[in-house]
């Protein structure tokens, strides 16, 4: 398994982790109440996605199933 289909992955896991450290984020205009918990969703869907594409192994998918679970 190559290690350097990870690195977008552990770049916006990186990112998350720094964004997350801050005390207040920046406010978009026009949102609605519960859209933290989207954008909280939409931000963990598109690193399981990114984990799913670097543990895909030569063979095949075969761990995308472990990871998609552990993504839940």
């Amino acid at each position: 398994m190559s290690t350097h289909r990870f690195v977008p992955a552990v770049l916006w896991g990186g990112s998350i982790f720094v964004l997350s450290s801050r005390s207040r984020l920046p406010q978009v205009p026009g949102m609605f109440d519960g859209f933290d918990k989207v954008a909280h969703a939409g931000v963990f869907a598109v690193l399981c996605v990114m984990l799913l594409f670097g543990a895909r192994f030569p063979s095949g998918w075969r761990a995308a199933p472990w990871i998609g679970l552990a993504c839940l």
